[in-house]
């Protein structure tokens, strides 16, 4: 079983904004509440399963309702405790959750079905869905055989699926909010804007990935986003304060050439030097957005700033490969 990293520590350096943020969303986030230590108030609270979620909901209904975010230690793996369990069913007006591989406690955990909104589901109607191999097929009760558990989370990592998914919180929102509509849409297109930055970001460089460039990385996160780029990603199940192995590092230099690792958060000294050195690999921070990344600002500022500089690190990354653009 895999064991839950320690929640990340928030950070107190100011955020670094991004060039891809408009006048608008900056403005709007001015005044934008910057955080989820908000103390109790009459407005409906909406919890999300993953920062990203909490970060739309943010951009979309910051003042009009209270964001919170669960708290796990690794979101992919972990499961709600007794209190959360307990304020989720008593409590939330609204549970937003991607509902795509991601969170396994759903299959466990009873919540009321109206409060319980599944952001990807429109996405495994549209059939825009990957599956992880290995992931056996089941069935219980009357919905019959399927695969759902084989489906791969991390959904947002492209931001084309990340703008449908802003879609389905906006328009769950506005049956939540009937008397906002006019809020809702104006805060939608604003984050819509921010958004469609992201995914010209992702389409420049996926036509610009070297055609044989490796690409890996040190969890199964990426995969959305390697579809994007073109490209499959090796995906391994390494975290970030451990030391690569030996059967690691064989299975890194088996793919057969230079290329870019990314990380889920930044690696030992020692790996990111035995990569490039060992494995013609270099390190690129890539944060999946599960739980609230470090830095100031509003969430939904704070989710677009942190993937587009991801996104513009990883450019750099393979610009700077030997014989390469």
């Amino acid at each position: 079983m895999k064991t839950p990293r320690p929640a990340r520590q928030l950070s107190s350096n100011r955020l670094r904004t991004s060039p891809l943020l408009t006048l608008p969303v900056l403005l709007y986030c001015l005044a934008a509440p910057t955080g989820y230590a908000a103390p109790k108030t009459s407005r409906p609270l909406v919890v999300a399963s993953s920062f990203h979620l909490a970060a739309l909901v943010d951009g979309l209904a910051a003042g009009l309702v209270e964001v919170d975010l669960l708290e796990l230690e690794d979101p992919a793996h972990a499961w709600p405790n007794r209190e959360q369990v307990l304020r989720l069913q008593a409590e939330a007006s609204l549970v937003l959750v991607n509902g795509v591989g991601f969170e396994p406690w759903l299959e466990t955990v009873a919540l009321p079905r109206r409060a319980l909104f599944r952001t990807g589901r429109a996405l495994r109607q549209g059939g825009d869905l990957l599956e992880r191999p290995g992931a056996a097929v089941h069935g219980h009760g009357a919905a019959g055989r399927h695969s759902h558990a084989a489906e791969a989370g991390h959904t947002w990592l492209d931001p084309e699926l990340l703008l449908r998914e802003l879609r389905a919180v906006e328009t769950r929102l506005r049956l939540f909010l009937p008397g906002a509509s006019e809020v809702l849409a104006a805060n939608a297109a604003t984050c819509a804007a921010a958004l469609q930055g992201l995914a010209e970001q992702v389409e420049k460089l996926a036509a610009a990935v070297p055609k044989g460039t490796v690409l890996a990385a040190s969890h199964p996160a990426y995969d959305y986003l390697g579809r994007r780029l073109g490209t499959a990603i090796h995906s391994l199940h390494l975290e970030p304060e451990d030391a690569l192995t030996p059967d690691d590092l064989a299975e890194l230099q088996g793919l057969g050439g230079r290329g870019v690792m990314l990380w889920e958060g930044p690696p030992q000294s020692e790996t990111v030097e035995l990569l490039r050195r060992e494995a013609g690999l270099t390190v690129v921070v890539l944060d999946p957005l599960e739980r609230r990344p470090e830095g100031q600002g509003c969430p939904f500022t704070l989710l677009v700033n942190t993937f587009a500089r991801g996104l513009a690190d990883l450019d750099r990354a393979l610009a700077g490969l030997p014989g390469q653009r």
